[in-house]
């Protein structure tokens, strides 16, 4: 009999214990932190109200600034010549026609005395040529004596055409150079700019010699400047002609500028493995934006347009493979508590995610933005006591 009441009063005892161990973890996993409002200031704690909308998701994309071929040029002489002077420096803003060097040149003497004299076959294979048109009128004269006349009068006047051309080109007056009274020949070019903007290499020096191989110096008006972004297939069927993308000066501190992708390549580069997408935008205000530039562009989409629960990425705490909030009700008086949920996460962005929740929500209620991992410390506190 005192064995038996032993082995009662056992199997009793167990089981108290194991109810009070159930209850015991229920409550731990179930409990909710209370924090009072100073103790939230002490831990700057900020509580918002979460946003519901569609977010808009940001996509990066690399590339470099290209300058469009009407706004940038590269200066060189038509004709060999050495540097005499040098009007301008690395860095200067400059007009279309300014004057940027001056050439002395002995191809230019040569060429203008060649004009005169090709000048000079003209008038006189003009008189020979009215004279045998005359005479072919009269019945005067061999046919094959005006065919002759007739080509040669064409020969010099082909040619001088072509020299007057190329002194043109080289913005030599002609009709001054064949005025008696104005005529004089002259040694001096004038390199001038064929577009405005900025020089950004001018590789020149006075007594430099310079031909039509040499680069003199390169303009450009980067008020007119336009992207090259590297689009791989997988996201190529969220860019469209048209879009207005952000355009980040990567290496640089300047502001931000909005451009408008205006074409999209229909070739895949065989060595990068991507799509070349083309952006025109304007530069910053102040600042020189040049060719060769790497920049990064910035496009937002949405990949739904379902509206959901916004949160700042510093609203999330994970923890291994899941995610969590902390939510707030503060219509609980002085006291606030916060309740540990898990969230699925949806679109996001660099500075915001949208969430979606399994639980029932309250219909308002405060989400806690900012150093949720201290939350966290002082929930596992109340948990081991």
């Amino acid at each position: 009999m005192k064995y038996i009441f032993l082995s009662l009063l056992t199997i009793i005892m167990f089981s108290c214990s194991k109810e009070t161990t159930n209850t015991n973890s229920s409550s731990t996993e179930d409990k909710v932190l209370t924090l009072s409002e100073s103790k939230l200031k002490n831990l700057e704690i900020n509580l918002i109200r979460p946003e519901i909308k569609a977010l808009q998701t940001s996509l990066f994309f690399n590339g470099k600034i290209k300058a469009l071929p009407n706004y940038s040029a590269k200066v060189s002489s038509n004709i060999d010549g050495k540097i005499d002077n040098v009007f301008v420096r690395e860095g200067d803003y400059v007009k279309q026609g300014q004057t940027l060097i001056t050439l002395s040149s002995m191809h230019l003497i040569e060429l203008q005395e060649q004009y005169l004299t090709a000048k000079s076959e003209v008038d006189f294979m003009t008189i020979d040529f009215e004279r045998q048109q005359e005479l072919k009128r009269n019945n005067i004269g061999a046919l094959s004596e005006y065919q002759i006349v007739e080509a040669k009068y064409k020969a010099a006047i082909s040619k001088e055409k072509s020299i007057r051309a190329k002194l043109e080109l080289l913005g030599i007056n002609v009709t001054d150079l064949s005025d008696p009274l104005k005529s004089k020949i002259s040694s001096t070019l004038y390199i001038k700019a064929p577009i405005s903007g900025f020089i950004y290499s001018f590789p020149v020096s006075v007594g430099m010699l310079a031909n039509p191989e040499t680069i003199i110096a390169e303009i450009i008006d980067n008020e007119h400047l336009h992207a090259e972004i590297y689009v791989y297939d997988k996201d190529i069927n969220l860019i469209k002609e048209g879009q207005k993308v952000q355009i980040d000066y990567v290496n640089s501190t300047f502001k931000n500028s909005i451009g408008t992708i205006i074409s999209i390549d229909r070739v895949i580069d065989e060595i990068t493995k991507a799509i070349t997408v083309h952006i025109l935008f304007e530069s910053p205000d102040d600042h020189l934006v040049l060719p060769d530039m790497t920049i990064r562009a910035i496009l937002e989409y949405s990949n739904n347009q379902n509206a959901g629960y916004v949160v700042p990425n510093s609203s999330l705490l994970l923890e291994e493979d899941q995610v969590y909030i902390f939510i707030a009700d503060k219509n609980s008086g002085d006291s606030i508590q916060l309740n540990k949920i898990k969230v699925t996460l949806e679109d996001r962005n660099d500075k915001e995610t949208e969430i979606r929740v399994n639980n029932e929500l309250p219909k308002e209620f405060y989400v806690v933005s900012n150093n949720v991992s201290a939350i966290e410390v002082e929930r596992k506190k109340i948990i081991t006591e």
